[in-house]
């Protein structure tokens, strides 16, 4: 390396600048003493290129870090000072290009990180000294994929350094198991457990789910066949064939009157395949009307009171990126965020106020819409095919500019949500009655309800304007009401049998104990 270096720098020490013990206790006073000795001695040296690491800690109170560089400035300008500063290009333009004086100081050299092929190459170092420290071997195939799995699951790292720091931990956990070759598998377990997502493809258990997927939504989502269809497809292709693209498992556009499944079909899909209800990130896009509401969406600018807090949108998906996105009333959001969403549903991507990439490759968007509702609700009474609706519907949304063909053009699939029918209502509320039989029975109480309470219900709670919606605030209302008050009396004890029927304008409550 000496060789190599050339003849003015041969003879230099290089030394890094610890800044916690710079910054550690000091006062204004103190620390002002403490870098002009620091940066004195250094001048009188001359043989010394001082290093500062994280160099944005120098100019904000963020993370840390205490703003000096007042300062420094006279002191960068001074004879013998030889500095060289590192960051990150989102901390340079968020903490130190507003500081004019202070970055002009210094000469902007950017350091991209490695290739692919290079990557593979220097952690086919790190293995070999890994080998022998260990007695073990580390396969080509696993470096191959240490490289390739931090690069699509871990974007917010560089290589080659997040590769290095997922070979040392499968290599441990290989030590602690007692195994001699790392393959694979074994590096897939780790970046799994690591980004909180699938990495290998589906089998056993959750092969037989994909398989049943629609068959399992379709135990809470009444008809919406195209709808079931279309979700179940993208997650089944997602799980079963490696992925090229970034773009997210799909990105669904749900149009149709209110209480006709939208909302529902996203929740069922998430509690069946991702395995909760709370694996769903929700945003009302009533609450995003205006450009300003950007900024809750990504996050706020720097510099700002809420900076650290982070994006709704972005910092959600940060910290669990294999989830399903709601993107309620999406007809309501401002035309920032409609652009703002544009290189989510076409890249996969987006960057945050702090400049980090936050990913949406492992994320299934679901967008609804009441746009064009009573057009559907019309087109439907006149016999009109869905297929002839959906045509129409598209061109009338465009012609209002309520949605821009580039943006249309972003959905993997658009779907038309018909309004239920008479029979769909009533097995709506046979669903509905049937979770709140789950939950009495976990109170060790029977409750039956005979069909004419379950058409009384489905006549009385179906509005044509909200759908099925009032059908739950009706349960709640004339059964679980009327339940609670059984109990309570002690009319209903635990083991006993309830039935529930209808006569003209009324439920009639039975309990048998």
């Amino acid at each position: 390396i000496h060789a190599k270096l050339t003849e003015q720098i041969r003879y230099t020490r290089f030394l890094e600048l610890n800044l916690s013990s710079l910054l550690s206790n000091a006062s204004n006073g103190v620390l002002e003493e403490r870098i002009s000795n620091l940066f004195s001695e250094i001048s009188h040296a001359k043989d010394v290129v001082l290093y500062i690491p994280q160099l944005e800690l120098l100019t904000t109170s963020e993370g840390g870090g205490v703003d000096i560089t007042g300062l420094l400035n006279e002191t960068l300008q001074g004879e013998n000072i030889q500095i060289i500063g590192s960051t990150t290009a989102s901390a340079y333009k968020n903490f130190i290009e507003g500081k004019s004086v202070f970055a002009e100081s210094f000469e902007i050299v950017e350091i991209s990180q490695p290739g692919r092929d290079e990557s593979i190459r220097i952690l086919e170092e790190a293995a070999t000294n890994s080998e022998i420290k260990n007695k073990i071997v580390i396969t080509y195939k696993a470096l191959e994929e240490v490289v390739d799995l931090t690069n699509r699951y871990m974007p917010n790292k560089v290589l080659p350094g997040k590769a290095i720091d997922i070979l040392d931990e499968a290599v441990a956990a290989l030590v602690i198991r007692k195994e001699k070759v790392l393959k694979p598998e074994m590096v897939e377990q780790i970046i799994s457990q690591k980004t909180k997502t699938p990495v290998k493809l589906a089998e056993g258990a959750e092969a037989k789910q994909l398989l049943n997927l629609e068959e399992e939504i379709h135990k809470r989502i009444i008809d919406q066949e195209e709808a079931v269809k279309s979700i179940s497809s993208a997650v089944r292709r997602a799980r079963t064939l490696k992925r090229e693209t970034t773009r997210p498992i799909g990105v669904f556009l749900f149009l149709g009157p209110t209480g006709v499944g939208k909302t529902e079909t996203a929740k069922a899909l998430a509690s069946v395949y991702f395995g909760s209800e709370e694996r769903i990130i929700r945003l009302d896009m009533s609450e995003y009307q205006t450009e300003q509401s950007l900024n809750r969406l990504i996050g706020p600018p720097p510099g700002s009171k809420e900076y650290s807090s982070g994006g709704q949108l972005t910092e959600s998906v940060r910290k669990n990126p294999f989830t399903v996105i709601l993107i309620d009333e999406l007809e309501k959001a401002h035309q920032s965020i409609q652009d703002a969403l544009l290189p989510i549903f076409d890249e996969g991507k987006i960057t945050d106020s702090a400049g980090k990439n936050i990913v949406f490759t492992n994320t299934i968007i679901i967008a609804t819409s009441n746009a064009g509702a009573e057009y559907i609700r019309e087109s439907i009474q006149k016999g009109i095919s869905i297929g002839e609706i959906k045509k129409v519907l598209l061109e009338k949304l465009q012609r209002e500019e309520t949605f821009k063909p580039e943006f249309l053009n972003r959905f993997d699939d658009i779907i038309v949500f018909k309004p239920l029918t008479s029979e769909e209502i009533n097995q709506v509320v046979t669903l509905l009655i049937n979770k709140l039989k789950e939950r009495m029975k976990s109170q060790d109480i029977s409750l039956t309800l005979d069909e004419t309470a379950i058409n009384w219900l489905a006549q009385k709670g179906y509005d044509p304007t909200y759908g099925a919606r009032p059908l739950r605030r009706l349960i709640q209302s004339e059964v679980e009401e009327a339940l609670s008050k059984k109990i309570l009396s002690g009319e209903l004890k635990r083991g006993g049998n309830i039935t529930v029927s209808a006569s003209g304008n009324n439920l009639i409550i039975n309990p048998k104990n």
